[in-house]
C-alpha cells in the first residue's frame, strides 16, 4: 500500500492506486492527495453538479468544476504561488 502525505488533510494516509484521470492535474492528484480525501471530493462533486445542473460536455461548467476541485482539494493552479 501506497501512502501519501495528503495535502488536503495534512495527513499521511493511503494513496488513490491511480490517477483520476490522464492528464497533469490527475498525475498531481494522484501524488499529492489521499484516498479519504479523493473520495469525499467525488461526493461533494456530485452535489455540485446536481445542484448547479452542470453538463461536463460545457467547457464552460467543467472549468468552474474544476476550479472547485482545485479550491476543495488545496490545489492552487501550476502559477498561483503557495503559502
Amino acid at each position: 500500500m501506497r501512502e501519501v502525505h495528503c495535502v488536503r488533510c495534512g495527513q499521511t494516509a493511503k494513496a488513490l492506486e491511480v490517477a483520476p484521470f490522464e492528464s497533469p492535474l490527475g498525475a498531481r492528484i494522484a501524488a499529492a492527495v489521499c484516498a479519504g480525501c479523493w473520495g469525499a471530493w467525488q461526493d461533494i462533486m456530485e452535489r455540485i453538479v446536481n445542484e448547479y445542473r452542470l453538463s461536463l460536455g460545457n467547457a464552460e461548467h467543467e472549468k468552474a468544476l474544476l476550479k472547485q476541485l482545485r479550491l476543495f482539494l488545496n490545489l492552487p493552479e501550476p502559477d498561483e504561488p503557495t503559502d
